[in-house]
């Protein structure tokens, strides 16, 4: 704002209208109250952490070795039972919408918990010797690998589930792939020739590191438009890994740093794309900052499906996130895409149904011919890390489920918020949780629309939704609903030294800016007369109206005209702008815009 707009003259009363911008031990008992509920949290967490309960590990013989002893698990089993009972006592209803986030959760931990010792109590009767080789080789390795998917991914998951799940998978991306070469403009031939070529090699590690902050540049930039709260990120470092043990992924995350490595003479540009989007931004290094503030009292909890699941879930937008320069980069992310669903199956098969290495592998040929090399490692890692691999495709599945036709940037942004601001949460509880908030939302978006579908009724709404009574709160959605996300109020009036200026302020300027005046003064904006023209999708309306603190006031405190401008989407009609000033003796409202 430049100074000789701040000097508009103080007849305005530094408020302009339509609407006003203003300047200026366990407890069993029952007990419901909020603090109660967090402490029994608190208590549970504390004692949880007692137990010393190892947390998963990616190696299955791992986790079995780490089975307590009998007399641990009996002490476990009444622990969760005794918070089970508690639960109870808590009426639901009565809970605040966090607080019965935290009671799912909860739940869900203790129902997993109590199958766990189940399984493992079954286990330490057994002949406990592990042959290493394989889950389906092992005693109980069908049992011990429908909970690891239980665990991995969410207690609603079956074995047959998730096969045919990773089937209907690669399937859907070998037909994206189809779609991306025919919209190239090339044949298939040509565009794999192209591919081929790879002019996109780059030889140089100085080159990678800075096309990487390149990208990240970028990416912000454009990340903002469909995810929230990016400018409060913190920075984010981008180094080669130096680490051996980490050689096996082409990147990873950690404390705030994407590293990346570099195998080999060349670095396949190709892939820089959606690889760092999965570990920078939106990805992972944006989802922990999120993690980092929900200060969710569960937290000693982590559900891979939910992390590797929203990295994956994100790659579809590189394109908009100008991450993906080119067709090819596009192509590189659904091939990795492919791997992934292709492994879904796979797991399933070689750890539950007890596929040999021969059919696995002529499975991954079918699907992903001319990288036996891969396949060979893959299954291997399969083998020894069971279920591991499904977290990316499950998780990214659910989300894509819940935000369904959500399109719009704001709406997606809204979203977004909605699955992140929580933290880390089980895939079916964050679905129950996001899926309520999507109900009421819709049937918001319903009635909202209902009263925009014509002009007369869009201006009705536009004056009813910023009047009210002292201390009355205003539906401040539908005023958002109302206005196109860039459109603003002008207001025009003038200055000190005589001349006329104006003033822009965005929707939540105004609300922020003006919201507590009208709840504190009382605030009523009538409208006067009104004339309409309109061109096809575009309308003008010419509005006077008269303002009053409440109904019982027998003269208005300010009168003015707004001219306001409008759209039809094609559902409803949507404010644009409005352009207003106020009356004044030397400037009072025209004959034909007064109601006198």
């Amino acid at each position: 704002m430049d100074e000789s707009t701040a000097q508009i003259n103080h007849s305005m009363k530094s408020v302009f209208f339509l609407g006003v911008i203003v300047f200026g031990g366990v407890w069993l008992s029952s007990q419901s109250d909020s603090q109660s509920f967090s402490q029994t949290l608190e208590r549970f967490k504390s004692e949880y952490n007692q137990h010393d309960i190892q947390p998963i590990t990616l190696s299955y013989v791992t986790n079995i070795q780490n089975v307590a002893s009998a007399k641990a698990l009996k002490e476990q089993q009444e622990f969760f039972e005794t918070y089970q009972s508690t639960l109870k006592t808590f009426p639901f209803e009565e809970l605040s919408d966090k607080e019965q986030l935290y009671h799912q959760i909860l739940t869900y931990e203790i129902e997993l918990n109590i199958e766990r010792i189940e399984l493992e109590s079954k286990w330490l009767k057994q002949n406990k010797h592990l042959k290493g080789t394989r889950l389906f080789d092992e005693k109980m390795g069908k049992e011990w690998y429908a909970y690891f998917l239980k665990k991995w991914i969410d207690k609603e998951l079956t074995p047959d589930t998730a096969f045919e799940f990773g089937e209907k998978e690669f399937e859907k991306v070998k037909q994206a792939m189809k779609n991306l070469i025919e919209n190239s403009g090339l044949n298939p031939v040509e565009f794999q020739q192209k591919w081929k070529e790879n002019p996109y090699s780059i030889g140089s590690k100085t080159e990678v590191r800075e096309q990487y902050e390149t990208l990240n540049a970028e990416v912000l930039k454009n990340a903002k438009r469909y995810f929230p709260e990016v400018q409060g990120l913190p920075s984010l470092q981008i180094t080669e890994s130096t680490n051996s043990a980490m050689a096996i992924a082409p990147a990873y995350y950690d404390n705030d740093t994407f590293y990346y490595n570099f195998f080999d003479a060349e670095y396949d540009g190709r892939d820089m794309g959606w690889i760092y989007i999965h570990e920078g931004v939106p990805g992972h290094h944006y989802q922990h900052h999120f993690a980092r503030q929900a200060n969710n009292p569960l937290d000693i909890f982590y559900y891979s499906s939910y992390a590797e699941g929203w990295a994956a879930y994100i790659e579809q937008y590189g394109s908009m996130l100008g991450a993906y320069k080119t067709p090819f980069d596009t192509y590189a992310w659904l091939q990795w895409d492919l791997v992934r669903s292709v492994r879904v199956a796979l797991d399933v098969g070689l750890n539950y149904y007890g596929w040999s290495d021969e059919k696995a592998l002529l499975y991954w040929q079918q699907h992903i011919p001319n990288k036996d090399d891969m396949g060979k490692r893959e299954i291997k890692r399969m083998k020894q890390w069971p279920v591991q691999v499904i977290t990316y495709k499950y998780g990214k599945q659910l989300l894509d489920e819940l935000r369904a036709d959500i399109k719009k940037p704001k709406d997606l942004k809204t979203f977004h918020l909605w699955v992140l601001e929580n933290g880390n949460i089980p895939l079916s509880v964050l679905k129950q949780h996001v899926g309520k908030k999507l109900h009421k939302w819709t049937l918001q978006e319903n009635r909202y629309e209902a009263q925009t579908k014509t002009i007369d009724q869009t201006i009705s709404s536009l004056y009813q939704v910023i009047s009210g009574d002292k201390g009355q709160e205003r539906d401040w959605d539908f005023l958002r609903y109302l206005f196109h996300p860039e459109a603003k109020f002008v207001a025009s009036g003038k200055r000190k030294d005589g001349t006329t200026g104006v003033r822009y302020v965005l929707i939540e300027e105004y609300i922020e800016s003006s919201g507590k005046w009208m709840l504190e003064n009382g605030f009523f904006e009538n409208e006067m007369k009104r004339e309409v023209q309109q061109f096809g999708h575009i309308a003008q309306v010419f509005s006077s109206f008269e303002c009053f603190n409440n109904l019982e006031d027998k003269a208005p405190f300010m009168r003015g005209i707004n001219s306001i401008q409008l759209l039809y989407t094609g559902k409803r009609w949507q404010v644009i702008n409005i352009y207003f000033t106020q009356e004044s003796e030397e400037n009072p409202i025209p004959q034909e815009y007064d109601k006198n």
